[in-house]
């Protein structure tokens, strides 16, 4: 039996930071978020909400939010059919957005927003860029395709291009019966387990009859603006507030013609930054790095008024 090598301590401190759950009502739907403390007695500081992605939970953030509490107020959230938060008969990037909006307002603040979102998690954040402008201070979009994986396998010359996650709902005798089949959607390797080992013991939990995966399997059946038919990719270009868009170098949903069509399809104040030797899910393959890089877009963002991009 191999014995697997202790997580670092960075890691290990991170993820005992001190942070509570709160539940809140979105159009009848109870959504879970997190908010992580510092010192409660300090003075208050503007928010900064994380938004996973596709599939994914609340605790993809647990290693990486801490490292911003010196700056922030620090918020992450269960989009509904994922994590935490109870399921919806209907998905759609609109209400989505109104559920970043009504966990940053449960917990005090409804202006100088600042989003940091991954993979399908950055559709909510720039919709709600194009809707409500005005509470937001920047987002950081990171490694979010606007594309289908048969349009870009197509752009790549690739046939077999990933298939979705999510399908027929199955129930596992056991915890680590589930847990032997988590994989990373889009699929990659990862040198850092330690932190997927992680994220997967969050990702099941118990049902009638066993254990299953906590995010709804027929999530694409039930989306309303399914990502062939919607106009994000032309509306994008209208968006004000100040915006980064963070891609991975190794991203099978980044190649170089992706990138140079989201550099004409974003609005010309965007600012483009590459993350180092990471794969899509470049919070697992590189989380230092990925964390200085953010504070650093942060930092530049911040520098530049509310919705002065356009003027």
């Amino acid at each position: 039996m191999d014995i697997q090598p202790s997580p670092p301590e960075w890691f290990t401190k991170a993820i005992a930071h001190k942070r509570k759950s709160f539940y809140i009502d979105v159009d009848n739907c109870k959504i879970h978020y997190q908010r992580w403390f510092q010192n409660e007695s300090e003075i208050k500081k503007p928010p900064l909400l994380f938004v996973h992605g596709g599939g994914a939970h609340v605790h993809w953030w647990d290693f990486i939010a801490p490292s911003f509490l010196d700056e922030y107020e620090v918020l992450a959230l269960d989009l509904s059919g994922m994590g935490d938060s109870e399921h919806r008969e209907v998905y759609s990037d609109h209400q989505y957005a109104k559920e970043l909006i009504a966990v940053c307002e449960h917990a005090g603040y409804s202006s100088n927003i600042s989003i940091v979102s991954h993979s399908y998690g950055g559709r909510a954040v720039l919709k709600l860029a194009l809707e409500k402008p005005e509470v937001l201070n920047s987002i950081i979009i990171a490694d979010c395709t606007l594309l289908t994986p048969t349009e870009i396998g197509a752009m790549k010359g690739i046939k077999d291009v990933p298939k979705s996650p999510f399908g027929k709902k199955k129930v596992y005798p056991s915890k680590e019966a589930g847990l032997e089949r988590f994989r990373l959607m889009p699929p990659q390797s990862c040198d850092n387990q330690f932190l997927v080992d992680y994220i997967a013991d969050y990702s099941i939990g118990p049902v009638d009859g066993g254990w299953s995966w906590k995010f709804d399997m027929n999530f694409v059946n039930k989306r309303n603006d399914a990502l062939i038919k919607t106009p994000l990719l032309e509306e994008i270009k209208n968006i004000s507030c100040p915006v980064a868009n963070l891609y991975a170098e190794n991203s099978m949903l980044f190649p170089r013609e992706i990138v140079e069509l989201y550099k004409e399809k974003y609005p010309p104040h965007t600012q483009f930054a590459c993350l180092a030797d990471a794969k899509h899910h470049l919070l697992l393959d590189q989380p230092k790095a990925f964390v200085e890089t953010l504070k650093s877009l942060l930092k530049d963002l911040k520098a530049r008024p509310v919705n002065s991009a356009s003027a």
